[in-house]
C-alpha cells in the first residue's frame, strides 16, 4: 500500500494499520493490525463489529493463496511489473485520445485525467454524452474497454 511505498509501514506514531484484501489480492475483507492495547480495545468497544464480520475458512484460504502468490519474488514480481506497465499504456492511451480531441488546449490532460500511479485510475469527462463517447472511443482506437459511470 501506501505506506509500504513510502516506506511508513514500520513508523512509531502508526497507532495501527489496515490491510484489505481486496483489489489486488482479489477477496474479500480485512483486517486490523495493531498493539495488545488497540486488540483490547477493539475487543471491548468493537465486539459486535468483530464477530459479525469473520470470514469464513474458504476466504481465509484464498486470501493465504493470494498473499503468497503477491509475496513471491517471480511471479509476485513479474505481476506487478506487468500490472504497471498497464497502468503506464492506460495513461498513454488517454493522453493521446484528450490531446486528439483537445489539440489546442494542452492543460486539458492535467484537468480530466486525475493523477495517480496506482492501477485505480480516474477520468472525469463532463456530460453524459461525452462520458460514453469517450468510453467508446477508448475501446475502438485503443482496445481500452471501461464503464462510464454517468450522473444519474
Amino acid at each position: 500500500g501506501v505506506l509500504a511505498a513510502l516506506g511508513l509501514e514500520q513508523h512509531k506514531a502508526l497507532l495501527c494499520s489496515i490491510h484489505t484484501f481486496g483489489k489486488a489480492a482479489g477477496c474479500h475483507g480485512a483486517v486490523v493490525v495493531g498493539s495488545k492495547t488497540v486488540k483490547d480495545y477493539l475487543i471491548n468497544y468493537a465486539r459486535p463489529f468483530i464477530y459479525s464480520t469473520a470470514l469464513p475458512l474458504h476466504a481465509l484460504l484464498s486470501i493465504k493463496c493470494s498473499y503468497q502468490t503477491m509475496s513471491s519474488t517471480t511471479s509476485g514480481d513479474a505481476l506487478r511489473t506487468k500490472l504497471f506497465s498497464l497502468v503506464a499504456f492506460f495513461r498513454t492511451a488517454i493522453q493521446k485520445e484528450l490531446s486528439q480531441r483537445h489539440p489546442d488546449q494542452k492543460n486539458i490532460i492535467n484537468l480530466l485525467l486525475l493523477p495517480s500511479p496506482s492501477p485505480i485510475q480516474a477520468l472525469c469527462i463532463p456530460g453524459n454524452h461525452a462520458c460514453l463517447e469517450f468510453a467508446n472511443a477508448l475501446g475502438t482506437r485503443h482496445k481500452i474497454h471501461v464503464f462510464a459511470i454517468r450522473a444519474p
